[in-house]
């Protein structure tokens, strides 16, 4: 039996039935009842495809159903093992404008005054906010009969589709983990990333080589939809540290799958302008080639490669990723260092700048200097850094998406463990009071910009508390 037929099986919810017969204490039901993911996901793993094989230089992958030629260079076997330079790659870094000089001076005395981090009383008020946001999520979004998400609440879902996108699941993944990772974890918090994957698997399309999720649910419960490079990118990155919180293998095989789908996405018309990269979904109706669908593709291969046992796998994660990274490095940055959003068929560029693409870049940056030790990556990723506090403050944030800027802040946090600045954590700090003070229904605990009030605002907001919460604790 496929794990599709295993999570839909009319018997998940006889026995969900059977564990609340057994107590009249609610409580117990609703602590016990997380431990159908578990099992659900221990059948599911014994099915798991564990992806194409490659020989020379051509993959069995497909886009459409066409054969993707892979370069020689991209699958060859590795030279060397990690060395202790970690010079895994060839680099070749594009410059940019230098950043303002008044970021730089708060670098310099960040640095001097060493590392910058949250007070207790920062990460207490963050602690507590994190949680009435989580619990308003699942008091709100979770539909417990059908175990899946709301896209929106109130329900105002123009299309008529009653659940969530698989976008704005795979934030409320990112929120899970995120609350699973704090100190003193409430035992339920940490079910709940497992909870969550298991409700993911209703998106997987086991039709597909290899398997890939759906833009919404199949039939019965929704109709045929696309699949996109980035919903799955980000899929991924959740996956791994689902894998990395519980050790159970189907999240990271998944995410070796979702890389192997993201791969067969390339663009290898050299006709096109700029060409190369990845398209940002898996259909002909939109060419469009996006940071979003490259920068974080690039972060879950750089990922993958740390966890990888396989050398030969491994450097296929790290070549990739690499010509991912570049190629938005070329294609799409502007003067300023920061990137624009994407490239049209003809080579028109959408100038437009959100948050979660400098997030994933600088992410994609720091990996790369983790992965090589080069310095010049690190440079890099501070440019990136001091450009993104150059140009939005908390107001300007205000007009991005909740859950863009939460994408931005993970990976602010993790620069500012490299290089600590003060304007990093003190623009989260005060956006995170501004939602909180000026964004958020204190009757319902719902946290929106907008009405109705969004699964993935709803998300991001706690995954941006939580992440403040444990961070340097």
């Amino acid at each position: 039996m496929s794990p599709q037929h295993l999570l839909d099986a009319p018997n998940c919810a006889i026995c969900i039935r059977m564990v609340r017969s057994t107590s009249n204490d609610r409580g117990v039901t609703r602590r016990w009842r997380w431990l159908l993911p578990v099992l659900v996901l221990s059948f599911a793993l014994a099915t798991i495809a564990k992806g194409p094989v490659r020989t020379g230089d051509r993959s069995p992958l497909a886009r459409r159903g066409v054969g993707v030629p892979v370069s020689a260079t991209v699958t060859r076997v590795p030279t060397a093992t990690p060395s202790a330079a970690r010079s895994l790659l060839t680099i070749e870094i594009a410059t940019s404008t230098p950043p303002p000089s008044a970021s730089t001076a708060l670098h310099d005395a960040a640095i001097a005054h060493g590392a910058v981090g949250l007070s207790v009383a920062d990460r207490e008020q963050a602690r507590e906010r994190a949680e009435l946001v989580y619990a308003a999520l699942w008091e709100h979004f979770f539909i417990e009969d059908d175990r899946l998400f709301r896209e929106a609440v109130p329900f105002a879902d123009s299309d008529g589709n009653p659940y969530s996108y698989v976008w704005p699941l795979s934030q409320t993944l990112a929120a899970s983990n995120q609350m699973a990772l704090l100190p003193d974890a409430d035992p339920l918090h940490l079910d709940h990333p497992l909870f969550v994957t298991g409700s993911m698997e209703r998106y997987l399309d086991l039709n597909l080589e290899p398997p890939a999720y759906a833009a919404y649910l199949p039939s019965p419960l929704g109709d045929e939809s696309d699949h996109f490079f980035d919903d799955n990118a980000w899929i991924g990155l959740e996956m791994l540290r689902v894998y990395d919180l519980t050790g159970n293998d189907l999240p990271f095989e998944r995410a070796r799958q979702i890389f192997d789908f993201i791969v067969s996405g390339w663009d290898f018309d050299e006709s096109r302008p700029s060409p190369g990269g990845v398209f940002w979904v898996d259909s002909t109706w939109n060419m469009h080639r996006n940071t979003v669908s490259n920068a974080p593709s690039a972060k879950l291969g750089l990922l993958l490669a740390e966890r990888e046992p396989d050398p030969d796998r491994r450097q296929y994660y790290l070549d990739w990723s690499k010509r991912m990274y570049d190629w938005v490095d070329a294609s799409l940055m502007e003067s300023g260092g920061l990137y624009w959003d994407h490239l049209d068929e003809d080579g028109t560029i959408d100038e437009t700048i959100y948050t979660y693409n400098q997030g994933t870049m600088l992410g994609a940056t720091l990996l790369l200097y983790d992965a090589t030790g080069d310095e010049r990556y690190l440079e890099r990723a501070e440019e990136i850094s001091l450009a993104v506090i150059a140009r939005w403050d908390s107001n300007e944030l205000l007009g991005q998406p909740i859950a863009f800027n939460a994408i931005l802040f993970h990976n602010l946090l993790i620069m500012n463990d490299q290089r600590p600045n003060p304007a990093y954590l003190n623009l989260m700090l005060t956006y995170a009071d501004q939602i909180w003070l000026g964004h958020r229904d204190p009757d319902t605990g719902l946290v929106t910009t907008g009405t109705p009030t969004p699964l993935l605002d709803q998300s991001g907001a706690a995954r941006i508390y939580a992440m403040l919460a444990g961070y340097g604790s």
